[in-house]
């Protein structure tokens, strides 16, 4: 499988997933499977599909990828008020030192042994 590091990070470099065709229809893991061992990543009619831990891995820690965050409003001509605020202020959406800051504030509430207390409530 090739990794983001060795392949053209070009959307339109990588093959087609067709979610919607038949042949995903008829056996969906038998069709991704194939998929994970030409590529790292897939188009799909909604956009860049990731096919392994490892490349969403590589995604997450590479610089060049982002979420779209405010940029979905401000597509549609939305540059204030409260629901663009609101999503501008998630930390979801905060990029840089802003999203490490929040993000070390509440890393022990998302720790294994944090989260692990909840496990039976969430099964």
């Amino acid at each position: 499988m090739t990794t983001i590091d060795e392949a053209p990070l070009k959307l339109a470099d990588l093959p087609y997933a067709d979610l919607e065709g038949e042949e995903y229809a008829a056996a969906p893991y038998d069709y991704l499977d194939r998929m994970r061992e030409q590529t790292w990543g897939a188009r799909t009619a909604i956009g860049l599909m990731v096919l392994s831990y490892e490349a969403i891995q590589d995604v997450y820690r590479d610089p060049r990828f982002r979420t779209p965050g405010v940029d979905t409003y401000k597509l549609q001509g939305v540059t204030s008020g409260t629901a663009y605020e609101w999503w501008e202020s998630t930390v979801l959406n905060k990029e840089g030192a802003d999203h490490l800051r929040i993000r070390s504030l509440v890393r022990e509430a998302f720790s294994p042994r944090s989260v692990n207390r909840y496990r039976e409530r969430m099964r």
